[in-house]
């Protein structure tokens, strides 16, 4: 897939795609064997709008004597403009498991903040990033643990 990698975001293209090849044997043969045909589909016009279009694949490197034919001959694409935005990361812990008599301080992370990379649309439902410290005993001492960063959406 030809497109601009650092400004684009591009979903739908599928893994494969199937290829039927028409031509003399020998030219079947060798193309089978040395595989040095690519399928692609090319967004890298610097003009290309953002949405959901329809993409044609294409073919190069083959054999101009031999004939393909690719299913699907189509995409539905989805392509968006690629940002960052930086988020605050706040931290998450089950306060059920503090043991009787103890009080936990202010949470603290660090890093502070992460930045967070993809297509604008789903940057922008991101409303924010939690720590969540994933741990399953009483609480009741410090604990400074690896935790595990998500991105949610919502309230």
């Amino acid at each position: 897939m030809y497109y601009d990698r650092e400004n684009l975001v591009v979903s739908g293209v599928p893994e494969t795609v199937d290829v039927t090849l028409k031509g003399a044997k020998s030219l079947l043969i060798n193309a089978k064997n040395q595989r040095d045909f690519k399928v692609y589909v090319d967004l890298s016009d610097p003009a290309i709008s953002m949405g959901d279009r329809t993409v044609t694949f294409k073919i190069s490197d083959l054999n101009e004597k031999l004939v393909a034919t690719i299913d699907p001959e189509y995409a539905e694409v989805n392509v968006q403009e690629r940002v960052t935005k930086e988020f605050s990361v706040e931290a998450e812990y089950n306060s059920s498991l503090l043991e009787e008599g103890y009080t936990a301080g202010q949470p603290t992370v660090s890093p502070q903040t992460v930045k967070i990379t993809g297509a604008k649309d789903a940057i922008e439902q991101i409303s924010y990033v939690k720590a969540n410290l994933e741990i399953n005993k009483g609480l009741n001492e410090t604990v400074n643990s690896k935790a595990t960063v998500k991105a949610l959406t919502g309230i």
